[in-house]
């Protein structure tokens, strides 16, 4: 069975070496595959060997409680306690508006 491949467009390095991995892939398919599988197997193989390993989702290991501006979260944390994450998306037509977004302080109706 022989594969099309669509030429690309542009002749860029980033191009050319996507079209090398791409035919590289559709060629050698074992090449990409069976190491992924053993990956598969390495990773099962540890977490049978060592069951205790946990997730640490904590700020403080994960962001490192010496930088200023996590003590600065964590001072915030202390005197409001209120709700962990709150995210905000601002959509305008240039990035401008959204800065001015950004600077003016709402209230939440």
């Amino acid at each position: 069975m022989k594969l099309k491949i669509k030429r690309l467009t542009e002749d860029t390095l980033v191009a050319r070496a996507l079209a090398w991995v791409a035919r590289a892939i559709i060629r050698h398919r074992g090449w990409f595959f069976f190491p992924q599988l053993a990956l598969l197997v390495v990773a099962i193989l540890i977490t049978a060997v060592y069951p205790k390993i946990q997730l640490d989702t904590s700020r403080d290991n994960l962001v490192g409680s010496n930088k200023k501006y996590h003590q600065n979260f964590r001072e915030f944390k202390k005197k409001f306690p209120t709700q962990d994450d709150l995210v905000v998306v601002v959509e305008s037509e240039s990035p401008e508006k959204n800065r001015q977004f950004r600077r003016t302080p709402r209230r939440a109706a």
